[in-house]
């Protein structure tokens, strides 16, 4: 017979080392642009959460580019912004080959970062901003003409009250 132990009992998951702080963009180069996705027999996002010591929301967020819409494939970087990303890969659960990924990058030029900066200038709204609401064309109501004196006459009701 089944010990009520053996049923109740939990697996251990092991926790997933995060580290925190801002992401460098050049890994955020890497993980949109060189990892493969899962449709290609790539990493899943669980597996690369673990492998960029981040979380899984974060990857799938940079994956799926809703944040750092600045950071396209053409993007080259600063070499503070490459040693940023070397430096958070370091003693990581794949640091070999993701140092291998960040020396594949481009070196910019001041031009290049002088792009960059203007591109995530204007894909950010302004502070206190509130998005424009607009009512939709289903939501209007249509106020009717006023009509005049001569138009609310013709009904001959006014008959029936004297």
């Amino acid at each position: 017979m089944n010990d009520v132990n053996d049923v109740n009992e939990v697996n251990e998951v092991p926790k997933v080392k995060i580290k925190g702080g801002r992401m460098p963009l050049a890994l955020v180069h890497v993980i949109r642009f060189s990892e493969k996705g899962t449709d290609n027999d790539g990493a899943t996002n669980t597996e690369l959460a673990a492998k960029y010591e981040t979380t899984v929301g974060k990857i799938t967020d940079i994956r799926a580019g809703h944040n750092f819409p600045y950071i396209v494939e053409a993007s080259s970087f600063s070499e503070l912004e490459i040693e940023a990303a070397k430096a958070r890969s370091l003693g990581g659960p794949a640091e070999e080959n993701v140092l291998e990924a960040i020396d594949e990058l481009q070196i910019a030029t001041d031009a290049d970062m002088a792009e960059r900066a203007e591109l995530q200038k204007s894909s950010r709204k302004p502070k206190g901003a509130k998005p424009e609401v607009t009512e939709p064309e289903s939501d209007k109501i249509d106020e009717p003409d006023e009509a005049s004196d001569d138009e609310l006459d013709d009904d001959d009701l006014n008959d029936l009250l004297d």
